[in-house]
């Protein structure tokens, strides 16, 4: 990791003295994250209909990535992955439930831990983290101030708490948007809410206080002879997870969800026409994999995609609902943004924008994630990587597209943190720094041959052209699982030079299943070696004890 430049030493010694040491030099950082961002639905990424002017800025000021995955298409493994550095099963989060936490979770030292102890960051987290139980933090350790978006490990002066000091009519606004999934088709209805009483209002609402508090803070500190402290803030919005409930102000600029107005496919909205249909909307639903198929051909709300096949309104509100929740968080983003150059911080931060997983936003004809199946898909495990340091000698404007995976996140924060490496907790880190990929003059790679995600009911395998998706069986399966997925799925492989040419090489089909096509043999065989050796050499310490059945207590609390 890199060292942070000089700066005059504190007055006085002893223990201050080494505190301060850590300190010295090191940059803020701004980590925004928002739930459910499909990788390729950016302006910057040539999108048809999305509009997000901040994150478009903030990438001609930074590095994208423009093959970010993560490795596991679900919220809470997906956190918990990149909070602490490590691959799903080396933690032993596959899937949402919180139960057991395991010792690998305890003893890890998370992302904000490790800021806070090595580096002598304040640090605080506003919105959603999804990251431990209400009796056990596991991987969410590590915070100075922590509010979330629900009421759970925090007991007050969560989100929920703000709509109901605001009143009856503002509680029963926030359920009617709660409640949206049990009532509308694909869980998409307009918010009852006032615009400024949003998840996201209040996310962006409380970054921005903090963000004045803390340089506030930092200039009394420093009149005092004291040395300034760096923050460690995570923005973390809920949307676009569903229910897709956008505010009209940002739902008029896609569609019109209020009225019975009726619109059709057009070229797209930056082709001065209306919203393009997703070129593999129509695929065939035979052949998806099973738990898709059936998602694919319900009827049954929320999820009814069957019915929206046969009326395609309801995919084109769902889609315009779900695109105008990320020009939403797009819009606080760029408030948030805003504040910090107005404290003028912008210079010494280093600003992160990425995503827990994607969206299908109609693509294969599907909404939402469906966590039981989705273990292959680009719109799913893809998702925007947006990183920007004015002072850290990144290449302005670069496009890696080299492979990149979420648990990369941890040391590059701490690379360009100036700290070395967390402390020892057993448990080394398993990704790799990108700082690399950002700096170097000529050659913005990351050196990665493939990517892993996994969840509870596949593994995937992700290359530079290739992808393949190898369903589990048995004992590999959580005992409580009761389908053998492999039965009823079969493997996959996806060659991602399959693409349309009006959406581009990043928007690959994944509608022809390669699997047992003889001329992908020797690929195939390849991935299967590759995943296999990975297998192998990757501790899955966390995953043995999740799956173990003498681990789980009736009395434990999610």
């Amino acid at each position: 990791a890199g060292n942070p430049p000089e700066v005059n030493p504190p007055p006085g010694g002893g223990a201050a003295a080494a505190a301060a040491e850590k300190r010295r030099g090191r940059p803020n950082i701004l980590f925004l994250y928002s739930d459910q961002h499909q990788g390729s639905a950016l302006g910057i990424e040539n999108h048809p209909d999305v509009l997000t002017p901040n994150l478009d800025d903030l990438t001609s000021e930074g590095v994208r990535f423009s093959r970010a995955y993560v490795n596991d298409g679900i919220c809470g493994p997906s956190r918990m992955s990149m909070m602490a550095g490590l691959y799903p099963r080396t933690i032993g989060s596959l899937d949402n439930s919180m139960i057991p936490v395991t010792k690998v979770q305890i003893e890890a030292k998370s992302l904000a831990e490790t800021l806070r102890d090595e580096g002598g960051y304040t640090t605080a987290a506003f919105g959603k983290r999804h990251l431990g139980t209400a009796a056990i933090k596991g991987l969410d350790e590590g915070w100075d101030i922590h509010f979330s978006h629900r009421r759970g490990r925090d007991k007050v002066g969560t989100y929920q708490d703000w709509i109901e000091e605001g009143g009856k009519t503002l509680w029963n606004e926030f359920e009617e948007d709660r409640e949206t999934c049990e009532y509308n088709d694909l869980c998409t209805a307009p918010s009852a809410l006032p615009p400024d009483k949003t998840m996201e209002a209040w996310t962006a609402m409380k970054s921005i206080d903090f963000i004045r508090n803390h340089n506030a803070e930092n200039a009394e500190r420093v009149s005092e002879g004291q040395e300034a402290k760096p923050f460690f803030l995570w923005s973390t919005f809920f949307r676009p997870h569903q229910p897709y409930n956008p505010q009209p102000k940002f739902e008029s600029m896609y569609e019109d969800l209020v009225s019975d107005y009726k619109s059709d496919w057009g070229a797209g909205l930056h082709n001065g026409g209306q919203i393009r249909m997703p070129s593999n909307l129509n695929q065939t639903p035979q052949d998806l994999p099973k738990g898709l198929y059936k998602k694919r051909t319900s009827t049954s709300m929320p999820w009814n995609a069957g019915t929206a096949a046969e009326d395609h309104q309801i995919y084109r509100d769902y889609i315009a609902a779900y695109y105008a929740l990320i020009t939403e968080v797009d819009a606080y983003v760029g408030d948030i943004l805003d504040a910090l150059d107005e404290e003028g911080l912008a210079e010494d931060t280093v600003v992160i924008y990425t995503s827990d997983h994607g969206d299908f936003a109609g693509r294969h004809g599907l909404a939402a994630k469906i966590a039981p199946a989705h273990t292959t898909y680009e719109e799913i495990y893809r998702v925007p990587l947006i990183i920007k340091y004015p002072k850290g000698n990144l290449r302005k404007g670069r496009v890696v597209t080299d492979l990149t995976e979420a648990i990369d996140l941890y040391p590059t924060i701490l690379e360009l943190a100036g700290i070395p490496d967390k402390a020892d907790d057993g448990h080394p880190l398993q990704g790799s720094s990108l700082v690399p990929s950002m700096t170097h003059i000529d050659d913005p790679t990351t050196g990665k041959q493939f990517v892993i995600a996994e969840n509870w009911s596949s593994m995937t395998i992700i290359s530079e052209r290739y992808k393949l998706t190898r369903w589990l069986c048995g004992k590999e399966l959580h005992p409580y699982e009761s389908t053998d997925y492999c039965d009823v799925n079969p493997n996959l492989l996806f060659d991602r030079t399959h693409y349309d040419p009006d959406e581009g090489p990043d928007v690959p089909l994944e509608t022809v299943n390669l699997y047992d096509v003889e001329e992908y043999r020797d690929v195939r065989d390849e991935l299967e070696r590759l995943l296999d050796e990975w297998i192998e050499t990757t501790s899955a310490k966390g995953r043995e004890e999740k799956f173990n059945l003498e681990n789980y207590d009736d009395e434990s609390e999610s």
